[in-house]
């Protein structure tokens, strides 16, 4: 692993490329995104190579630009010799510095990436070391940063995703009211709260704050025909979202409930008051970034806590904080 110099934040040297490459999924990828930010300060362009749709979330005038990690030419660095295959000298020679938390412990890989590229390379593991670190400060740390710089990042949504946003807002009259979502779902069902204590959660936003509450469906929840248990007056299901709008809708919510999950570390990311539900994860690890994160039902020491022990109560508590009210919050 090479050891990246310091630079002061903000200075963009005139000229200079960066590649990235990063394999993780959305809640990776969030938790990634402050250390994106520094390496976007001190270069004038930046190529991230990703996977699926994840490029959405870039910021418009940021410097950042995305392209897919499953190019052919990356993908090639994992057979013997593919240093020497013109396509891949070609792709790589244009940048000055590279950095990847992919293919780390493969020595093929790294041994190709040094060899065809023509700026330094600077190769990452994936997961911070040892247990209990923080995936986003982890980040930060590769890049010569520390954790206050997560004090001042945000990610703004698009301006096409918020345009349409808006649009929702009109058909649903939901300006003016109150708007809570909730995400039910995860990449993993041992990681989920129970529906109906998040529709508990929605009756009490209904009934304390006369507003409205939006169901995030995943593709997941969608195929268990999670829809058809909530009634329309408790919770409007969205469904179908791409990432660029499920971040519009976020950031124009007043507050979030949601197990360890991509949606939660991006609600938390855009500043959206967030209680975040945690279940056999460790917080230590996974909390996520932003200015109003409240983190619920920590795993016991030795692993294993249970969603079940988080109460409903201990969820409106935390979401009671965001309520608007004419003379502040209510509490």
């Amino acid at each position: 692993m090479s050891e990246i110099p310091r630079t002061s934040g903000g200075a963009r040297p005139a000229g200079g490329r960066a590649l990235v490459l990063f394999p993780g999924a959305l809640g990776d990828f969030v938790c990634f995104y402050p250390a994106l930010d520094v390496l976007a300060t001190r270069n004038a362009r930046v190529t991230v190579l990703l996977r699926g749709p994840l490029g959405e979330l870039l910021p418009e005038g940021s410097g950042l630009r995305a392209g897919r990690l499953d190019r052919p030419e990356v993908s090639r660095l994992f057979v013997e010799g593919a240093a020497a295959e013109p396509a891949v000298r070609r792709y790589l020679s244009p940048y000055d510095r590279i950095y990847a938390w992919s293919g780390a412990g493969e020595a093929v890989f790294a041994a190709n990436l040094r060899s065809a590229a023509r700026g330094r390379v600077h190769l990452f593991p994936f997961r911070p070391p040892g247990d209990g670190n923080r995936w986003a400060e982890y980040f930060l740390s590769c890049v010569g940063a520390d954790a206050e710089h997560l004090r001042s990042v945000r990610m703004p949504p698009a301006p096409a995703a918020v345009e349409w946003r808006e649009s929702l807002w009109r058909r649903q009259r939901l300006y003016g009211r109150p708007v809570l979502a909730v995400a039910p779902g995860s990449g993993a069902p041992r990681k989920n709260w129970p529906l109906d204590r998040f529709l508990q959660v929605c009756r009490w936003w209904r009934d304390k704050t006369r507003g409205s509450s939006l169901l995030l469906v995943g593709p997941v929840e969608e195929e268990s025909g999670l829809e058809e248990l909530v009634s329309r007056d408790v919770a409007l299901p969205l469904r179908g979202l791409s990432l660029s709008r499920l971040a519009a809708v976020l950031a124009g919510c007043d507050a979030y409930a949601g197990n360890d999950s991509g949606p939660t570390h991006l609600s938390a990311a855009l500043g959206v008051p967030t209680a975040a539900i945690f279940r056999v994860t460790d917080p230590r690890e996974w909390t996520p970034w932003g200015p109003r994160v409240a983190v619920l039902g920590p795993p016991r020491h030795g692993g294993g806590g249970c969603a079940g022990d988080v109460s409903v109560n201990e969820v409106i508590r935390e979401l009671s904080w965001a309520i608007p009210d004419v003379g502040g919050k209510i509490r």
